[in-house]
């Protein structure tokens, strides 16, 4: 599947959400069902082209709780009526994208070499919300060959306080 149609199923499921006003409980309903996908099990049994769609569909009721909106589920239903659901977490991950934005946020990736604490989280991101005077949704990332430091990816732009970025830097002024 193309991201574009991937996409374009996300798109329309969050302005559904929006229009109906169901975008944090929508959110939410998504944020769980992309950790039940991180369950080989859960995914082989809905990607597998065996399945029958009912039980597919069965599955995902039994699996999403009641207080989840009916504008979700019936959303799945078609993923698995026009055999999308190998593209299910790709369709769900741009769907968590499109409305942590529609909440005001601007998400951002955060890689550092070690992991974060909680109050460490708190506070990068309340110092970066202040700098940019935006409301941040940051993922985080732990790559230890940065040695030490982070790197904050932003939209398009890259800032590299990593150890390992700041010796390439020393490196390039030392050979130039």
């Amino acid at each position: 599947m193309s991201t574009r149609v991937a996409h374009s199923f996300a798109q329309a499921m969050a302005e559904l959400a929006q229009e109906k006003q169901i975008v944090a409980a929508v959110k939410r309903a998504t944020e769980e069902l992309l950790t039940l996908l991180e369950v080989s099990d859960v995914k082989l049994f809905l990607e597998h082209p065996r399945v029958p769609s009912e039980s597919k569909k069965t599955a995902l009721r039994e699996l999403i709780a009641a207080e989840h909106p009916p504008e979700l589920l019936n959303f799945l239903s078609v993923i698995i009526d026009r055999k999308k659901e190998q593209h299910l977490q790709q369709i769900l991950q741009l769907l968590l994208d499109q409305l942590i934005k529609a909440q005001g946020y601007e998400i951002i990736e955060i890689v550092s070499a070690a992991e974060l604490g909680e109050e460490g989280r708190t506070r990068i991101i309340n110092d970066l919300e202040a700098a940019w005077n935006t409301k941040l949704y940051a993922r985080y990332r732990i790559n230890p060959s940065l040695i030490g430091g982070m790197i904050i990816r932003r939209g398009d732009y890259l800032y590299d306080g990593s150890l390992t970025g700041q010796l390439q830097k020393l490196k390039q002024k030392l050979l130039s």
